[in-house]
Parts: structure tokens; sequence; C-alpha cells
């Protein structure tokens, strides 16, 4: 056997066979396309920029060269309605996205499928280090600023405080400032007390104000299922194999992140060179990116039912469901087996990690 997939059982397992297994290669070179060359795989991401958080899943997989036998091309969005739209007009093979667009376009375009969910939550609402603000109680009488009233951040924000007993209509003022430079100035000014969003911009407005951004605690915190992958049902029935791999490749792109931040932060300025600040010296943009990125990327590396990465069972994505209902953040209910198709999820779920590890131990610039 040229390779063994390696199971993520427990991190038990997981360890044992890190020993067993040294040396394997990381996926097989199962697909191809017709003439033999590697399969084009068109993959949205909703980030028009490709900041460095976009890193383990777009330059690190590709330059590690984890998408074996797949020639994947990232589609730029502005985000997450688009990289829909991208796949249902046939722009785009797989997306990458939060799951408030995709559950609440699903009640009307049921041919979206959701193949992967993360187990981690990035979602947030943060305030200065030294506020004075404890926990969402506290933004009673707040204002609370957001990229948009229409983002996944507002409704996600809404949602805990919702779980803190309050009224996300009448207990607090929403106010859309945009992201990065302008959400920050918000926060400056004092035209916002806190900001909704996820790890990554928060991360961005702490490192232009130069203070930690600190996440009140929320039930957003225990809530897995936020994001994920999605592709069609057609594109599935017709490639399941090429998904697969895809996600192989997705999943240790997410790890090797987690295991090496830097590496991962390098690989992308390397690849993406106009998201290297260059207005500071080497040492402290380095700094600021870690900052940035280091917990998102282990965040988004963490196991899900089964110890397995990217998947979620049913009951937990009902839940998850449930969850989004009953706060408003989707119109209709929805049944776990009418939008996910997570068996896939668990195939992709076993690569080798030893190579993977290696790669972030031994990576050099």
């Amino acid at each position: 056997m040229s390779y063994q997939l390696i199971h993520r059982t427990s991190r038990v397992r997981r360890r044992f066979l890190l020993t067993m297994l040294a040396g394997t290669a990381l996926v097989g070179s199962s697909v191809a396309a017709a003439g033999g060359g590697p399969v084009k795989v068109v993959f949205a991401v909703g980030n028009p920029t490709l900041a460095i958080d976009t890193a383990p899943y777009t330059s690190v997989p590709m330059a590690m060269d984890y998408w074996k036998g797949l020639d994947v091309k990232v589609l730029v969005t502005k985000g997450a309605i688009q990289n829909l739209q991208a796949l249902l007009t046939g722009q785009a093979d797989i997306a990458n996205l939060g799951m408030s667009a995709m559950y609440s376009l699903a009640t009307k375009h049921p041919e979206l499928q959701v193949i992967s969910l993360a187990a981690g939550n990035i979602w947030h609402t943060a305030v200065p280090e030294g506020s004075a603000i404890k926990n969402q109680a506290d933004l009673k009488g707040k204002t609370i600023g957001v990229q948009t009233l229409t983002s996944a951040s507002f409704l996600y924000g809404r949602a805990a405080l919702a779980g803190a007993g309050l009224d996300p209509d009448k207990d607090v003022k929403w106010l859309p400032v945009g992201v990065g430079a302008g959400a920050a100035n918000a926060l400056k000014q004092g035209h916002i007390d806190a900001y909704a969003s996820y790890d990554g911009p928060l991360g961005t407005i702490g490192s232009i104000l130069d203070v930690s951004m600190r996440s009140l605690p929320s039930i957003m915190d225990d809530q897995p299922g936020t994001l994920g992958l999605v592709t069609t049902k057609k594109y599935l029935t017709e490639n399941r194999d090429i998904v697969v791999e895809f996600l192989r490749g997705f999943n240790a792109g997410q790890h090797f992140a987690a295991a090496n931040p830097l590496a991962a932060v390098q690989i992308h300025w390397k690849a993406h060179p106009d998201q290297k600040p260059s207005n500071i010296d080497e040492a402290k943009a380095i700094n600021q990116a870690l900052s940035l990125v280091d917990r998102r990327f282990k965040v988004m590396d963490q196991l899900g039912s089964d110890n397995l990465t990217g998947y979620l069972d049913q009951m937990t994505v009902q839940k998850s469901l449930d969850f989004f209902f009953k706060n408003k953040i989707i119109e209709r209910p929805l049944k776990a087996s009418e939008v996910t198709a997570l068996d896939i999820a668990k195939d992709a779920a076993e690569y080798d990690i030893v190579t993977v590890e290696r790669d972030a131990k031994e990576w050099t610039e």
C-alpha cells in the first residue's frame, strides 16, 4: 500500500498512528482529468483581498501540494451571498462561507449541500481590553458595531444577546461601520462600545488600535456548525471523489496552519506579497500577523463529532439548525438531512497527519 490514511478517532490514537506511520504520503492520487492531468476545481472564497486568515485554505494547501491531482482555482468574492450565487450559476464548484447565508438560501435552493462543518466558533462580540463591559448583559443601552445589518456577524451578535436575556431590537443600538479602519475608528471615537464580528476582523481592529480585543462570553462559544463548505447536489453526484480529495487537502492546510501559524503566514505573504505590511519592520509585522490569526487557525482545526475533522453528526447539525431558527437567523425550520451531505466529510477526515505535522515542523522560508 503506497499510503496510509489516518483516522483521527482520538488524540491518543492519533499520536499512536503518528509514531507508527511516519513517512507516508499525504493522499492518494485517485482523481485525474480525462487526459491524465489534474482536475480543475473552482473554489469560491468570500474575502476580496485574500487576507492572511485565508492562508489555511488558499496559499498553504497550494504551496504544500496538499491538493494532489487537483488544479484548484480560487474565485475571490465579497462574501457568502456572492459565493452561493457563484455555486448556483456554475461559476464555482465549492465555496467556503458562514452557515447563516447558506441555510437562509437553502430554503429556496435545495440543490445546495453542506459538505463540511467547522466544530469551533469564530463569531464574537468584543470590546477593548480596558473596557468596563464584562459580559453580554453589560451591553444593555450600548451601541454595537457590525460590518452591515445583513452580515452574519449581525445575526450572530443578536443571537448572543438573546442568549443573555436581552432584546436585540430594544436593549441595544446597532451601527454598521464596515471593517478594518472604519470599524477601528468608530470604536476609537466612541461611536460604538463593542464590535460583533469574527476572529480575523476583530484581530485587525486590535492591530490598528494597538489594543487587545476581548471577546465577551456568549452562547455562540459552544455553538458548532456556523462555518463550513458548500457545493451543489449535481456537482457532488458527478464528482464525489474530487470533492473528497479537495476536502482532504483543505483539512491538511487547516492542520498545518494550526501546527505552525508563523509558517502559514509566511507562505501566504510569499503567495500574496500585497498582504505583507511594508511600513513596519519584519518582527513587528510577524507579531501583528500572529495576533490576528493564531487563535483562528487553532479554532478551525478543532475536531468535530467522532473526533473527525469537518464532520458533525445529524443530531448536532439539527440542534444547530434549531438554534438558527429560534434566534431568527433563518426564517423557517430546516431538517439536517435536507441540507447536508456530511458522509463526504467523514471520508475526507482521513488524511495523513504524519506528513502534515512533519511539514509544519520542518518548514523553512
